[in-house]
């Protein structure tokens, strides 16, 4: 069996609005300015975020744009989170709205090349949603493969790369097997709210948070390609520096491995019935009950291939409302 996953690029090609233009971002921002959190909120992502990111870590969120996470997870306990974002409209309206918090900080940047970072300077980076927002706009290819080379540049050895996305393992695992890019990933499934709704169940059920799944396991990210309904959280961690905990990890994940495919294949044939999925961890309640996920149309469902001549991809999915910048999408 191989050690990664043998996916690759398929190009497609379409029309999109200019979202990879910062101009976009700029006059998006001026005109909405109320906070918006893509995908899930802070009470979707708490167990997976206590996890993988200590409290004293020093944290760089990518594309923070208008979402409130990095707020929530202060109040939570986090100690600094460095946020960016190439649009100076929302930085500064963020920068402004969390004056009264020095854990945070704002800068205007560019995900996809941050020289005002040294190498190996951040215990964690978070993304949630920046990926896909660089994926729906021109030269996606290239533009997200350099987002994801600067995340690994700026990370510790040992200390993971959190991307949050609705991309399967089939459209984005390639973007994490990049040249000179060494991870130790594993695979968290978090349906979406409106799949949890759609159980009908009472009390009202939380998102499942189902996972880790190693991703050198083939068969298992082939199973959970075939889910639908879900968001997926890929923990990167940057080989070269975890000591004994990573093999600790390592030897914990080698172990899950066979129940993680065969609960993943099962799953996957639950949803091709048209049958709910089996229970996994429930997501924490936010204090107000919310389970922080986004009732807003999400992004279009955007393969990670692009025609280099001709622009931006193919998407599928619901229209609507779209996602932030090319270094937004929160």
């Amino acid at each position: 069996m191989s050690e990664e996953p043998p996916y690759s690029f398929r190009r497609t090609q379409s029309t999109m609005p200019a979202y990879g233009e910062c101009e976009y971002w700029d006059e998006r921002y001026t005109r909405e300015p109320a906070a918006f959190d893509w995908y899930q909120g802070y009470s979707g992502l708490q167990a997976i975020l206590l996890h993988v990111f200590p409290q004293d870590a020093n944290l760089l969120q990518v594309g923070v744009g208008s979402s409130r996470l990095q707020e929530d997870m202060v109040r939570a306990g986090w100690r600094r989170i460095v946020n960016i974002d190439y649009s100076q409209v929302v930085i500064k309206h963020m920068a402004a709205l969390h004056q009264a918090m020095p854990e945070l900080e704002y800068r205007v940047a560019d995900a996809r090349h941050m020289p005002e970072f040294p190498d190996a300077c951040f215990e964690g980076v978070l993304d949630k949603g920046t990926l896909d927002a660089t994926l729906c706009g021109e030269r996606s290819v290239p533009h997200a493969t350099a987002m994801v080379a600067e995340c690994f540049r700026v990370l510790k050895p040992g200390h993971p790369f959190v991307l949050i996305t609705y991309g399967d393992p089939s459209s984005r695992l390639p973007y994490l097997g990049g040249e000179g890019l060494d991870w130790e990933v594993v695979v968290y499934a978090l349906t979406k709210q409106e799949m949890v709704e759609a159980l009908d169940a009472e009390p009202v059920v939380r998102p499942l948070i189902k996972g880790p799944y190693p991703a050198h396991n083939v068969d298992c990210m082939d199973a959970l390609s075939g889910l639908e309904g879900m968001h997926f959280v890929y923990v990167c961690r940057r080989r070269g520096g975890g000591g004994a905990g990573a093999a600790a990890r390592a030897g914990s994940e080698e172990l899950q491995a066979g129940a993680a495919q065969a609960e993943a294949r099962a799953d996957a044939e639950l949803v091709r019935a048209g049958q709910p999925l089996s229970p996994g961890v429930p997501a924490a309640a936010g204090d107000d009950g919310d389970t922080g996920a986004s009732t807003d149309p999400e992004l279009p469902e955007a393969r990670p291939e692009e025609a280099e001549a001709g622009g931006a991809m193919e998407v599928e999915g619901e229209g609507g409302r779209q996602p932030g910048s090319a270094t937004e999408g929160q």
